[in-house]
């Protein structure tokens, strides 16, 4: 009986349970009625309708009416999307989708932003109604539709080399229709130099230009590391950059790690000098003095020639000499300047044949203002004695120079647009100066030893002058401190005239190391010069490169020279050409240069230096 009883109990709740299915099934079946949207304002009910796969006449399908409710939320115009269905009394469905329309957009705000201007992200800003649009055609925010707008935002951060992104995008509670866009970016929590020992941390405050509290910028960052290579003050420099994960935090902390190099550097003993004689020397340079990133120089040369004399300089520069990062430079002097003179590197005529000096005793000082980080301008004076020894017929001197003793004293007034990289050894920019010199002198002749006029007397002068360079290299990437040495085309344009009388010794002179090599140093003379140098430079290793060049160019106008001399000028534009190959090499002391050129009047010359070219 108790087997009975158990069979009979299954089934009873068997039957029971097709019941409530059954029951449960009923209501969710039948024909769809009616269906109708509820809730919008600026979008027409119809145009929601008419996406609906599931029509009127239909029988009830709940997976087909998610779909629908789906395909309504994709639509981008409401923040929420609901349905209701309800049962009639004759057995059809009522459904019903209500909608929580998006607020209209009448203007769009940006908030966070520091790094880039307002104006420039609202200009990505594709959602926000144009300028004028009346109230009955604004449009509520349409979500589909604010990707790209988001996606453009964030690659101008990172074009601009900056970490930015819309954190939101909310209607503001207290100005119906205008929508706040809220951004968030990366900024710096910390600076830190690490390897230092000499250099004080108030010359890093002016060197680096990234602060705590700013946003952070990797362009900027790269900038501050070249900016501290360029003093030239450190054998190594290696900034961190931060990981993406670090930025993502919106705290990022910068490091920097160098290496001290020697900055400063004493001088004793005896060198050759430009004459070719030797000279008994004793200097003291340091660019980084006590720190504080002053120079000071002081030399001291007693050439063993008899009536030369000694030379002695003091050269002081401050890049820091207001808060603006102004320099300031002076220098005193009384030192003998060779022209004309023989190359010993590598052989050379080592006679006196064309021995010519000239005794500069005087002063310079300038003042140099930066406007940005690519413009500045300098003020200068500079006043000397300039004394010339008498022509020595004993000397074989067959180069009769023209001899003037005097004073000049000149003001200088330039600009200067400087967008290289790297000072020292650009790979990509410009660098344009403008100088306007006006000035007088006084002319006292010594000797007549030349043809043509040698005037006497105080007189008047504006020297004019220009130099351009430009840089150009095959790599596409940012310069950074680990990439250095680079494949370049280098090129330069100077010229300059004077309008008044000039003394010989203020003239220009074209020829030689700085301007056209295969000649000898200051073969070209006179009141006009242009100049045009080419360079290929290719490193080989990261210390040492190989050139190729090409100079073209010449001085005229000037003073004339003396019957049978070598040094004959020209009184008209007359091109002379210099090119061949040299090789760099950096060192502790500066940049060496060796270069051999051949010249388009068949000669050739080896040319030594140490320092850059240009």
């Amino acid at each position: 009986m108790g087997g009975v009883r158990g069979v009979f109990r299954s089934v009873a709740v068997g039957v029971l349970t097709m019941g409530v299915w059954a029951s449960a099934l009923a209501q969710d079946v039948g024909i769809i009625k009616e269906i109708s949207i509820r809730g919008t304002k600026k979008i027409s009910p119809a145009v929601v309708k008419a996406l609906l796969q599931v029509r009127e006449g239909q029988i009830l399908n709940l997976k087909a009416i998610e779909e629908d409710r789906q395909r309504v939320a994709d639509m981008g115009w409401f923040r929420k999307v609901n349905y209701n269905k309800t049962l009639l009394q004759d057995n059809t469905w009522q459904l019903i989708y209500d909608v929580d329309e998006n607020e209209v957009v009448r203007e769009v705000a940006v908030v966070g932003n520091s790094a880039i201007k307002t104006e420039d992200i609202l200009k990505l800003v594709q959602f926000k109604p144009a300028p004028g649009t009346k109230e009955e055609d604004l449009r509520p925010l349409n979500l589909t539709e604010i990707r790209p707008s988001l996606d453009a935002i964030q690659r101008l951060y990172e074009e601009q080399g900056y970490f930015g992104r819309v954190e939101a995008l909310d209607p503001d509670p207290y100005s119906p229709g205008t929508w706040i866009l809220r951004i968030k970016e990366a900024v710096i929590n910390s600076i830190s130099i690490e390897g230092f020992t000499s250099t004080r941390d108030k010359v890093f405050n002016r060197l680096i230009k990234s602060k705590p509290g700013q946003p952070y910028s990797r362009f900027q960052w790269e900038k501050d590391a070249l900016r501290v290579i360029n003093t030239q003050w450190f054998e190594g420099v290696s900034p961190t950059q931060p990981s993406l994960s670090t930025i993502e935090t919106g705290l990022v902390d910068l490091k920097m790690k160098l290496n001290d190099g020697r900055t400063g550097m004493f001088n004793a003993g005896v060198v050759l000098n430009p004459q070719n004689s030797l000279a008994g020397t004793i200097s003291y340079s340091d660019s980084n003095f006590n720190g504080t990133g002053q120079n000071v120089a002081f030399n001291y040369t007693q050439a063993t020639v008899q009536g030369t004399g000694g030379s002695i300089s003091f050269d002081y520069a401050n890049p820091f000499a207001d808060s603006k990062d102004s320099t300031f430079r002076a220098s005193v002097y009384d030192r003998v300047q060779f022209r004309f003179i023989n190359n010993a590197f590598g052989g050379g005529n080592l006679s006196n044949a064309n021995q010519y000096s000239e005794r500069r005793t005087g002063g310079s000082i300038g003042f140099t203002k930066p406007i940005n980080e690519r413009k500045s301008y300098t003020i200068s004076s500079r006043f000397e004695r300039v004394n010339v020894p008498p022509f020595d017929p004993t000397s074989g001197n067959t180069n009769n120079f023209i001899q003037q003793d005097g004073e000049v004293g000149v003001i200088g007034f330039s600009s200067i647009n400087n967008t290289r990289d790297l000072d020292f050894d650009p790979a990509r920019g410009t660098f344009l100066r403008l100088d306007f010199e006006p000035g007088f002198s006084t002319i006292r002749p010594v000797s007549t030893n030349i043809t043509g006029d040698n005037p006497e007397g105080r007189f008047g002068f504006v020297r004019l002058g220009f130099d351009y360079r430009t840089y150009y290299t095959p790599n596409k990437k940012r310069r950074t401190a680990d990439d250095v040495s680079r494949e370049v085309y280098a090129f330069r344009l100077k010229g300059g005239t004077v309008q008044g009388v000039i003394p010989f010794f203020e003239q220009y002179f074209a020829g030689g190391n700085d301007s056209i090599r295969g000649f000898q140093e200051d073969r070209f003379w006179g009141k006009n010069m242009i100049m045009a140098s080419f360079e290929w430079r290719k490193p080989i290793q990261d210390q040492f490169s190989l050139v190729t060049f090409l100079d073209m160019g010449s001085a005229w106008g000037g003073y004339g020279s003396g019957a049978g001399s070598d040094f004959t000028q020209s009184n008209a534009f007359s091109l002379k050409m210099g090119y061949g190959v040299g090789l760099r090499l950096r060192t502790p002391m500066g940049p060496i240069r060796l270069d051999f050129a051949f010249n388009n009047e068949g000669g050739s010359r080896p040319h030594f230096m140490i320092g850059t070219s240009f």
